[in-house]
């Protein structure tokens, strides 16, 4: 739940900015870049054995201080 409310979060405030301008047409080359960033970051979150942006949103959520910290 908290993943999607980070999602429509984002889209609100791009929205509220008049930023949000949805395009359908991708190029491949960003294609390609997104596919390939997605799987470094999965597996460099991996080798760290999780993913440190996790723990920081959980902890903001939460109202936990190590978030803040």
């Amino acid at each position: 739940m908290m993943n999607v409310g980070i999602m429509l979060g984002a889209l609100l405030a791009a929205a509220l900015a008049g930023k949000f301008v949805p395009v359908w047409r991708i190029r491949l080359r960003s294609l390609l870049a997104a596919i390939v960033g997605g799987l470094l970051m999965g597996y460099g979150a991996r080798l760290a054995y999780g993913c440190n942006i996790g723990a920081y949103f959980s902890g903001i959520a939460s109202a936990s201080v190590h978030g803040w910290l």
